[in-house]
């Protein structure tokens, strides 16, 4: 939880960015200056409070991934159909309230 916050805050990627060798093909974070990232580390009993807060928000972050993409299929599945009017909307409803439950 703290780690994956930490490297996916503004804050690291600037440290990243500074750190950043620049070549002539591509950039890179070269390998000495990875222990020279700085950031700051809280208290045992802080990051605990912060592991259980983290947890629950990946795994609703999940959740909602996991829902944003059965929407979109359901959305790429019915569309067409609603259009064309092979299907009625009552119907599709149906199929939505089935795919949701």
């Amino acid at each position: 939880g703290f780690f994956l916050a930490l490297l996916t805050s503004d804050y690291i990627k600037q440290e990243i960015d500074y750190r950043t060798d620049v070549g002539t093909i591509l950039n890179a974070l070269n390998v000495k200056n990875i222990p020279a990232l700085r950031f700051s580390m809280a208290p045992h009993k802080t990051l605990s409070a912060f592991e259980v807060i983290a947890q629950g928000m990946l795994f609703k972050r999940q959740q909602n991934m996991e829902n944003s993409q059965t929407l979109a299929k359901l959305r790429d599945v019915l569309l067409p159909k609603l259009i064309s009017g092979e299907l009625r909307i009552p119907q599709a409803e149906k199929m939505v309230e089935e795919a949701v439950a």
